[in-house]
């Protein structure tokens, strides 16, 4: 990289983006790029079974996702989640 020539910003953010990715890829504890990941039949029976009595974040987790991700395969699902939110933020 040390060729003597400047360095533009987006070169850096690219390097660093990469050497991020990189770390990443090497942890083997849970795979790289978890979005675009199909729901497995499992999954979804499970969230089945979990929604309606159990808290979105608690679901998300149980199942390993994001409450984003539930959320939209339970609407997909047409199944009733339980969302709490926060009282007093604007």
């Amino acid at each position: 990289m040390n060729t003597g020539e400047p360095v533009l910003r987006s070169e850096i953010s690219t390097i660093v983006c990469v050497g991020k990715l990189a770390a990443l890829a090497k942890d083997d504890s849970r795979p790289m790029g978890r979005w675009k990941v199909s729901w497995t039949e499992q999954e979804v029976e499970k969230l089945k079974l979990l929604a309606g009595a159990m808290p979105l974040s608690l679901i998300a987790k149980e199942l390993d996702r994001t409450t984003g991700a539930v959320l939209a395969k339970a609407t997909a699902e047409k199944l009733t989640i339980i969302v709490h939110t926060r009282s007093g933020r604007a």
